[in-house]
């Protein structure tokens, strides 16, 4: 599976057929909604469907900033438990005893309630793939590496601290780079990456939740099902429409 992550301009052209099939398909999803929202991710799918999520990943990214005060350090550690509740949100809607499955996740109960516990319970329900739960579980031992190293604040001090922590941060861009089908060498620093880990991951899950775990929706967590990400935000259906008159 190796989607790409994109964000839409609010007034971007819709130049290709492509675009413009993705931009009424969507315009479509919303009028289904009985509720407004302003955030959206589209999922471009492997056999030409179009399928959309409500999201909050703008506020998200927003709390994690403001809780981290943008340490590397306190960026990994909050990253984590928003990525912790993303998944204990996809087995409960995967699982069919509410009552069992609440107690079973409770992190309160320490039965299946940590990242990679209940990243290897999903990829076993066939709600994530491995692609998705190897980056997942480093994520994990990056968290548990600034967890058991109080001083270490930023990525740089982690190298410092242990030249070996160089290969977890090496061997997670990898694991990325091959998630997004993109093994270019570029300039980002492992702070910028780490963010677009966390973004495409937690848009993958939030596939999962609506379109995978939910029974109604169901559908089979093939490789490449996915093959692009679409992020849309404060488009309105006044808006969709007016571009779509525009580019026709």
């Amino acid at each position: 599976m190796s989607p790409q992550n994109q964000t839409t301009p609010f007034k971007s052209l819709l130049q290709s057929e492509t675009d413009k099939l993705l931009y009424r398909n969507f315009l479509a999803y919303l009028n289904t909604l009985e509720s407004e929202a302003s955030e959206f991710v589209g999922y471009i799918l492997s056999d030409g469907r179009h399928l959309f999520s409500k999201t909050d990943l703008s506020l998200t990214l927003i709390k994690i900033a403001e809780e981290s005060i943008f340490s590397d350090r306190l960026w990994v550690v909050v990253s984590v438990a928003y990525l912790e509740d993303q998944l204990r949100r996809l087995l409960l809607t995967f699982l069919s005893d509410s009552e069992i499955s609440n107690e079973i996740l409770d992190p309160n109960q320490n039965l299946i309630s940590s990242l990679v516990p209940m990243a290897k319970l999903s990829l076993a329900l066939g709600l994530i793939s491995k692609e998705w739960y190897e980056i997942l579980k480093r994520v994990a031992q990056l968290r548990n590496k600034f967890a058991h190293l109080p001083n270490a604040k930023s990525f740089s001090n982690l190298i410092e601290n242990d030249g070996k922590n160089s290969a977890l941060l090496d061997s997670l861009t990898h694991r990325y780079k091959v998630l997004v089908n993109n093994l270019k060498e570029d300039s980002k620093d492992f702070s910028e990456t780490y963010q677009q880990i966390f973004i495409n991951i937690y848009n993958l899950l939030q596939f999962s939740i609506d379109h995978i775990a939910t029974p109604q929706n169901r559908l089979s967590l093939e490789n490449n099902l996915i093959i692009e990400i679409r992020h849309f935000h404060g488009l309105d259906k006044e808006t969709i429409q007016l571009l779509l008159n525009e580019s026709s």
